[in-house]
């Protein structure tokens, strides 16, 4: 399907995506979410993405981490990349560990975008 846009066709899903179908074909008793027409994509990846919802990865808490996840989703974002900024490596290093902990997140360590930490 990655040439083409359909129309006129249901989703099936569970976890994933697991059939394109003609509307007569739908299940009878499959739950129906209607989207007026609207365009319905997989889920995007950020790959660069400091922060969202008025968090930063930065703050270093897994609260922040989940606020960006949950805000970045109402735009189609189901998987980013938690990017870093140049700050001292001791807090770099405690963000790192605490993303890394988080399983549902990765980390982006961006060394070619800057002139290495600060100490």
């Amino acid at each position: 399907m990655h040439d083409r846009i359909e129309e006129g066709k249901a989703i099936l899903f569970e976890d994933k995506i697991i059939g394109i179908v003609p509307e007569s074909e739908v299940p009878a008793e499959a739950e129906r979410i209607e989207v007026n027409g609207a365009l319905v994509t997989p889920g995007l990846f950020d790959v660069h993405i400091h922060g969202s919802g008025g968090c930063d990865t930065m703050d270093g808490s897994e609260e922040a981490l989940r606020t960006i996840a949950s805000t970045v989703v109402k735009n189609g974002v189901t998987r980013f990349l938690a990017t870093s900024v140049t700050l001292p490596l001791d807090r770099t290093a405690k963000v790192f560990d605490l993303v890394r902990t988080v399983v549902l997140f990765f980390v982006q360590v961006p060394w070619s975008a800057r002139s290495g930490p600060r100490r």
